[in-house]
């Protein structure tokens, strides 16, 4: 299997050994829900997808069979986009309103100026159309290659709205105590040995933990703190007042 691949099948289909199982595997189950209902057309054409900062594209296989077409942008060391960020102006050689939906999934905490990615990706979305976007509230650091900064929900609602975006609904991924227990998780085992097979069976076990503790909360209380918020946004007029936000 391909690198990409492989990590495309990681982030959608998770095994049950790695340290990001119970994460992965919600954010996937909440990714399914809103690909059936955003790309699977009611009217007219099906739409054209932007996945921005696209990676492995992990998601893809979710959106594809409801898309007209299927667009990955990234670096130029991505083989696998389509097409390439300019670095010097944070901007993509597309035309305006290409695309029906814009995906960005765990991209948001490593770009360094986010104002300038999200009007970009504004620009690249029709009047009508959605950001479909996933990043973090509580998470370790990863740098890939750096990690700037995490949101609160209102906080990351603000930054949207500063860039043309209204948000429609946030979900929570991994309640308050589950994401805490998350980063506990990720503290034992860097510090036990080097040794994969050990740190992989204490990660499989802790997050049984992860697991059982998300059950306490409900999607209203995973709004307010998560390990990961996934946002549904719609472009807004620049007369718009920020709105408030809707939980799902």
């Amino acid at each position: 299997m391909r690198n990409d691949d492989a990590s495309r099948t990681r982030r959608l289909h998770p095994e049950r050994f790695t340290s990001r199982y119970y994460g992965l595997k919600r954010l996937a189950e909440a990714m399914e829900i809103i690909a059936k209902q955003l790309a699977t057309p009611e009217h007219g054409a099906r739409p054209v997808i932007v996945d921005f900062g696209c990676g492995s594209m992990p998601y893809r296989p979710l959106f594809i069979p409801h898309a007209e077409a299927y667009h990955g942008v990234d670096f130029e060391s991505n083989p696998a986009a389509e097409y390439h960020l300019d670095l010097d102006f944070n901007s993509v050689n597309l035309p305006n309103d290409t695309a029906d939906i814009i995906l960005s999934t765990q991209v948001l905490e490593h770009v360094a100026m986010p104002q300038q990615y999200l009007t970009e990706a504004r620009r690249l979305c029709r009047p009508d159309g959605r950001l479909i976007l996933s990043t973090h509230g509580m998470f370790k650091y990863h740098p890939h290659p750096a990690d700037y900064r995490r949101w609160t929900a209102e906080g990351l609602t603000l930054e949207l709205a500063q860039a043309g975006w209204r948000v429609e609904r946030i979900t929570g991924i991994l309640g308050f105590a589950a994401a805490a227990f998350l980063l506990l998780q990720d503290a034992i085992v860097t510090k036990l040995p080097p040794i994969p097979l050990l740190r992989s069976f204490c990660a499989c076990i802790l997050q049984q933990g992860v697991g059982l503790l998300d059950l306490l909360y409900s999607e209203e209380e995973r709004q307010e703190n998560a390990a990961v918020f996934l946002v549904v946004a719609t472009c807004k007029l620049d007369s718009d007042v920020m709105p408030e936000r809707e939980v799902s």
